[in-house]
């Protein structure tokens, strides 16, 4: 709840604290306050929280909103004015629609639709076995496989609770091996943790799990995972305890509080996310973790990235969202990151030499020649204080003609600088590869474009010619011509 108002509050635990936060966010305003899928509430605490939020702010309107499987939940968290309103299970012919819908399919033949009824009886009119059945119904859709769902002795469950568990647990004995091994992954999360979809996609790349691959392979990938995997971490520990003589061999660290000292032996870690943790400072020997693919530092206050993680040679991703105290990125050797594909940050105008990925120039920023072997980067760059660039040759060092994967680029001129002695040598030097799908140029002061801007140029091996055949977007925002 207190994280919904503010994103930096991951790590505070205590419960007197989370009260006070909360009655200092919702003093004098109206709420909603929803508590979905409750299994399990101390009566001691509940009514302390209500008692708490009640107090807050005594207009009405204000209104708690909880739903349960649970009738001893439901027993508890009643008041004498509250509203109690049983949900009927659902009717065989919806539990059929909702199968249909998630296995998206137009045209079934009768004697499937017929196995399809069947099972849909067997959801006992709960939604979440519809959904699950669905999907892997959509999976595998022939006679075969829907008589292996029908047979299946998971249906004979005496209660609900167990039923819903067995289809689940079909649902994952159902996936190939490789999507086992990101869906047991997910159990390191707790219960109701909402996940990034492509953040998580990049976990199980840093893992090992899936294979770095081309932009539309990873699309399918992308979409089969989305479609087959149901996640339910009920039961997942929301600690996680190790001793550090046993910790050489951990792959995933995910925590909201940690403390680094020399006595962590963690060489074999491949993810680490800090996102939302009370870490001010990464340490310098993060560098020796030479495995390490996908570090998350979001939401925390840490000020510094040391130089120490250029060593990274493995490193995929690097994530640091909504980092306001940050000031500053490695200055040097940035390009032995040779396997980077993805940097994540949050744009802040007081920091443009830092945190707009790449501005040139002076010795506070970087050279081109740092961007030159970042070839696996994708999405979009932005590259700002180009009135800095001297020459064609030094703009050419940035080697934008073979970074394949990026689709969208960023020139930007500062305000002050209102010269345009070398702005049109230079921005020939910023050739992007073909695949270029969307360019923006922002205060460019040149009275003609280059060449490459016109969608094609002469190749020096003879006299064909390159067509940007993918370009859809081009934007030219203050410039002269």
């Amino acid at each position: 709840m207190l994280q919904t108002f503010n994103v930096n509050t991951g790590g505070v635990t205590n419960m007197d604290a989370i009260l006070k936060e909360l009655e200092k966010h919702l003093e004098g305003r109206k709420f909603l306050l929803v508590l979905d899928d409750v299994w399990k509430v101390a009566r001691e605490m509940w009514d302390k929280l209500k008692n708490r939020l009640v107090n807050i702010n005594r207009n009405n309107g204000n209104a708690i909103v909880v739903t349960t499987r649970s009738e001893e939940v439901a027993s508890i968290v009643e008041t004498p004015s509250s509203y109690r309103h049983a949900l009927d299970f659902l009717a065989d012919a919806d539990c059929w629609s909702i199968i249909k819908e998630r296995a998206a399919v137009t045209s079934i033949p009768a004697d499937m639709k017929a196995i399809g009824k069947e099972i849909a009886e067997k959801c006992r009119g709960v939604p979440l076995a519809a959904k699950v059945l669905g999907g892997m119904m959509g999976s595998a859709r022939d006679k075969e496989a829907w008589l292996s769902i029908r047979n299946s002795t998971v249906f004979n469950a005496s209660h609900e609770e167990d039923n819903i568990e067995s289809i689940l647990k079909l649902s994952c004995d159902h996936l190939p091996s490789n999507l086992k091994q990101c869906f047991a992954y997910c159990s390191m999360f707790w219960k109701d943790f909402e996940f990034e979809k492509e953040e998580l996609i990049w976990l199980w790349m840093a893992e090992g799990f899936v294979l770095p691959c081309s932009e539309d392979e990873g699309n399918n990938d992308d979409k089969c995972f989305a479609r087959r995997l149901y996640v339910d971490c009920q039961n997942a520990t929301t600690t996680l305890a190790f001793p550090k003589g046993g910790s050489k061999e951990l792959r995933s660290l995910y925590t909201n509080g940690i403390v680094f000292d020399g006595s962590w032996k963690l060489k074999s870690l491949r993810a680490l996310k800090l996102k939302g943790s009370n870490v001010e400072e990464v340490p310098s020997f993060i560098g020796n973790l030479k495995h390490l693919r996908c570090p998350d530092i979001s939401d925390t206050k840490i000020k510094v990235l040391p130089e120490s993680i250029t060593k990274l040679y493995n490193l995929q991703t690097l994530r640091f969202l909504r980092c306001d105290s940050l000031k500053e990125l490695p200055r040097n050797k940035i390009c032995n990151l040779i396997s980077l594909r993805r940097i994540e940050f949050s744009y802040d105008r007081q920091m443009p030499s830092r945190l707009s990925f790449f501005a040139v120039g002076t010795d506070r920023r970087g050279s081109f020649g740092e961007l030159e072997c970042l070839n696996q980067l994708s999405g979009e760059l932005n590259i700002s204080y180009l009135e800095e660039v001297r020459n064609k040759e030094e703009a050419k060092k940035s080697n934008l003609r073979e970074k394949t994967k990026l689709k969208a680029l960023r020139f930007v001129w500062s305000f002050f600088e209102r010269t345009s002695d070398n702005n049109e040598e230079m921005l020939e030097g910023l050739e992007p590869h073909s695949n270029i799908e969307r360019i923006k140029v922002e205060r460019y002061l040149g009275k003609k474009f280059p060449l490459w801007l016109y969608r094609m140029k002469i190749l020096s091996e003879g006299d064909s010619f390159t067509v940007f055949d993918n370009l859809l977007e081009l934007v030219l925002e203050d410039c002269v011509v």
